[in-house]
């Protein structure tokens, strides 16, 4: 018997797991890392970075989509 072929693409596991990973960065950073900072300065600044990562991680998968 052959081994489970997943129905998903390795480029589909990568993608999903970097929004994974940038979804759970945008809760743990600003709630952990920087906890102990005064102002809210940090974390809008980790939020705007973070946002700013989807946003050109978006434009880069579907930057190949075509009609």
């Amino acid at each position: 018997m052959g081994a489970a072929q997943s129905p998903f693409t390795k480029r589909q596991i990568v993608w999903f797991s970097w929004f994974s990973f940038m979804i759970t960065c945008s809760y743990l950073i600003p709630y952990t890392v920087l906890t102990h900072v005064a102002t809210m300065y940090g974390a809008y600044l980790c939020w705007v970075v973070v946002t700013l990562a989807v946003i050109l991680s978006a434009i880069a998968l579907t930057a190949q989509w075509r009609d």
